[in-house]
């Protein structure tokens, strides 16, 4: 489980830093003056990081997924031991009684 946390911050820092990237390229684009097989090599840089965020994105959307499934299951088996802590309880108490 704290993989999985650990593994979301990763995530979410690599699409900020990802983020920042496309920022920094698109603002290089419009304040130089470049040569068109430049820009378009810039311009596919950025089609490439924006791939990869997407990708990350779908990760982390994954990683919630998996997460939310093993919070179910947490609660589920917790709920099971409480039932068979009281049916313990019930079976201690019955054969104090006797």
């Amino acid at each position: 489980l704290f993989d999985l946390l650990d593994l979301r911050e990763i995530d979410l820092s690599a699409i900020k830093q990802q983020a920042q990237k496309i920022k920094d390229l698109k603002e290089k684009i419009a304040n130089t003056p470049l040569q068109e097989d430049e820009t378009k090599k810039l311009e596919k840089e950025i089609n490439s990081i924006d791939g990869n965020l997407m990708d990350l994105k779908i990760q982390i959307s994954k990683s919630e997924r998996r997460m939310d499934n093993i919070e179910s299951e947490l609660k589920n088996k917790k709920s099971s031991l409480k039932v068979l802590l009281e049916k313990i309880n019930v079976k201690i108490k019955e054969t104090q009684d006797l």
